[in-house]
């Protein structure tokens, strides 16, 4: 039963995950720059899906743009960082980005995919615990 859910809430992803779904792009915009905050490094370089690649071209400045605002507010010192699109895309179906440091040994995974599986993980004691009361 409770494979069933996630196979369906995996469907559903799939679905929203549209390159052309408006909120679907809106989603992938905050993954990079929350991703950007996380890593806080120079060069970002990102992995998208071949299908995203196209769009993500498209604010690859306006990321940036508002990451050194965001830290500015948030820290009153000016950051900069560089965006580069990998060669090699992601894995996953899902979407999402995964950003790597520009030696890419350090990665930061922000997709869809990752998320459902920890949202999997954090509710299963609690499914389990309502199913077999």
């Amino acid at each position: 039963m409770i494979t069933e859910v996630v196979d369906k809430t995996r469907a559903d992803i799939l679905k929203f995950a549209d390159p052309k779904n408006k909120q679907y792009q809106e989603l992938l915009k905050k993954l990079i720059i929350q991703g950007m905050t996380q890593m806080l490094e120079a060069i970002i370089i990102l992995r998208i899906r071949k299908q995203d690649i196209e769009f993500v071209k498209s604010i690859l400045n306006s990321c940036e743009s508002e990451y050194a605002h965001i830290m500015k507010d948030a820290t009153g010192r000016v950051y900069s960082t560089s965006l580069k699109i990998d060669d090699s895309p992601l894995s996953t179906q899902l979407g999402g980005v995964h950003l790597f440091d520009e030696s890419m040994k350090i990665q930061c995974t922000n997709d869809l995919e990752s998320r459902l599986e920890l949202s999997y993980t954090k509710l299963l004691p609690e499914l389990k615990k309502r199913m077999f009361q």
